[in-house]
């Protein structure tokens, strides 16, 4: 996608003592999408800084912190960064993948297995998706954060195909939760 519609700028490398990291792989994409009326739709895609810097933790310095951080401050997190390297595959195969739904009404979950130093485990892309107007696009995913699911995966409160949520959300509407505490859950 050549024109940004919603990201207007870029992310600046980031430098540590033995490497820099660009984060080319997580400008603005676009994702077409036959919803579950077999209407074609189109999707914006942009990511927050959560998918590459984590919180502080008791041992940080100033160096790890990236610079204009929405977590104020935010740490660069390298393992973060390298699972964020197959985001934009991942997002590519949404159409064909369920989502679960985290509480609120407007987030949601991808939890597919991915590589973490040798270990499968689940990875969690949190995401919205929201109608725009004024673009060539009818919905905006943002991808809010991106982690490994260490020791258990998000609360969630029942699935839903992902082109069904993609018709849902056109329609401006949400797709039922399942509170019932017997409901599927992910597993790691």
């Amino acid at each position: 996608m050549a024109h940004r519609y919603i990201q207007k700028s870029v992310w600046p490398a980031f430098q540590t003592a033995d490497r820099t990291y660009t984060f080319d792989h997580l400008d603005e994409l676009s994702l077409e999408v036959v919803d579950s009326g077999a209407v074609s739709r189109r999707l914006v895609v942009t990511f927050s800084d959560h998918v590459f810097t984590r919180d502080a933790e008791p041992s940080d310095t100033s160096t790890g912190i990236f610079p204009g951080c929405s977590r104020n401050p935010g740490y660069f997190c390298p393992a973060r960064y390298e699972a964020s390297l197959a985001l934009r595959e991942l997002i590519n195969s949404f159409p064909n993948q369920i989502t679960w739904m985290l509480s609120g009404n407007d987030r949601y979950a991808q939890l597919p297995l991915h590589t973490d130093t040798g270990q499968v485990r689940l990875y969690a892309i949190i995401f919205t998706l929201d109608r725009v107007t004024g673009i060539p696009f009818d919905l905006h995913m943002k991808i809010r954060s991106a982690y490994f699911c260490h020791t258990k995966a998000p609360d969630t409160f029942g699935s839903v195909k992902f082109k069904h949520l993609v018709r849902l959300r056109c329609e401006n509407r949400h797709p039922k939760k399942i509170a019932d505490r017997n409901r599927p859950r992910p597993r790691i």
